[in-house]
């Protein structure tokens, strides 16, 4: 939706060029008609013939005694040619070639007058186009927001028993049930998790993005990360590592959002190295800013496709096999994060090699 949108916008800008251009090129014909080309007019001896100035005769003599001169390397115009041969008076020519010029500019503002027309009616039609779009996407939002809002009331309940189940407060369970009921954690988790990333793109979408910028521990943020991550990575066959010296100075940022943003970058890393990788989260000092970065050993991104990474559920694998689940939400939603921090986000990848993400915070 957000690149229909903006496909939209750019035609609308477009087609407000092209009347800019029409009417520079109009201007510029109007303020130098004296030194129009000839090409642009009727041809003279036709204008002459049609208006009965001239005989088809004395039209054909002039053409021969205008060819005569020209194989003698002589440039004579057909204009003068009449005039030497006392066919048509100076004055007669002069009235003649006013007209024609009359006759061009008049032809000028009326196609620069039609043109203005089609293109008021085609950016109308443009406008109103976009206006349907930007309704359809806000009722889409606003379905997201609703439907992950009611998602999360029988989430709860599940979430709720099993935690229960698991603990044994509702009776003994074997290893195997045990097992089980783990796995279902699990996946209440990561579900749970993919609702609230909705909830949080959705609020981002309609506008409701704000930071509080104040100094931040980024020492606190990371290891909150770590634990948070760490248990996911050692399943996956991966080592998650931190890289961010002692006493690191804070920075000035909202640590909710910043630790979001953190957390998709991660997610995404993790989700999409192999096992025996790789995932860093690190930071370093750049002067006044830190620079924050997540990178991966992972399967990489091809080159062409590095535009596609941001783009609100869009995946780079859509086929009904792809082996990597998820909204393709994540990255959006933390682009938009890291953007309301005033940075943006630096993407380097190769295919096979692995990824990074980086961005920068000014330092508190």
């Amino acid at each position: 939706m957000t690149e229909e949108l903006n496909n939209v916008q750019e035609s609308i800008s477009l087609a407000f060029s092209a009347l800019a251009a029409e009417r520079a090129a109009v201007a510029a014909t109007n303020s130098s008609a004296p030194h129009i080309p000839t090409q642009l007019f009727p041809r003279l001896g036709t204008y002459l013939l049609r208006n009965g100035m001239v005989t088809k005769d004395q039209l054909d003599q002039a053409l021969a005694y205008q060819k005569a001169q020209k194989a003698e390397g002589k440039d004579v115009r057909l204009g003068q040619t009449l005039v030497d041969l006392e066919l048509v008076t100076r004055e007669d020519l002069d009235r003649v070639i006013t007209e024609q010029m009359i006759e061009l500019q008049n032809a000028l503002q009326q196609s620069n007058r039609v043109l203005e027309q089609r293109v008021a009616e085609r950016t109308g039609e443009l406008q109103e186009a976009l206006n349907k779009l930007m309704e359809l996407n806000q009722h889409k939002i606003n379905f997201i927001s609703n439907i992950s809002h009611e998602l999360l009331t029988p989430l709860a309940k599940i979430k709720g028993f099993s935690i229960m189940l698991a603990d044994q407060a509702l009776g003994d369970i074997n290893e195997d049930q045990h097992k089980a009921l783990h796995t279902v954690n699990r996946s209440v988790l990561s579900l749970e998790q993919l609702i609230k990333d909705l909830i949080r793109f959705a609020s981002t979408a309609r506008g409701e993005i704000k930071v509080d910028l104040r100094p931040t521990d980024l020492q606190k943020i990371f290891n909150e990360l770590y634990r948070e991550f760490v248990d996911k990575a050692q399943r996956e066959g991966l080592a998650l590592t931190l890289d961010l010296s002692p006493n690191f100075p804070a920075v000035k940022a909202d640590a909710e959002k910043l630790s979001w943003a953190l957390h998709q970058f991660l997610d995404n890393a993790i989700k999409f190295t192999q096992p025996n990788g790789r995932v860093i989260l690190g930071g370093r000092s750049n002067g006044s800013k830190a620079l924050l970065y997540v990178e991966d050993t992972g399967i990489g991104i091809p080159e062409d496709r590095l535009s596609e990474l941001f783009v609100p559920f869009h995946q780079l694998d859509g086929s009904s096999t792809r082996h990597y689940g998820g909204t393709g939400l994540g990255l959006a939603f933390a682009k938009r994060l890291v953007e309301a921090h005033n940075s943006d986000i630096e993407l380097e990848s190769k295919v096979d090699v692995g990824t990074r993400f980086s961005f920068m915070l000014p330092l508190a």
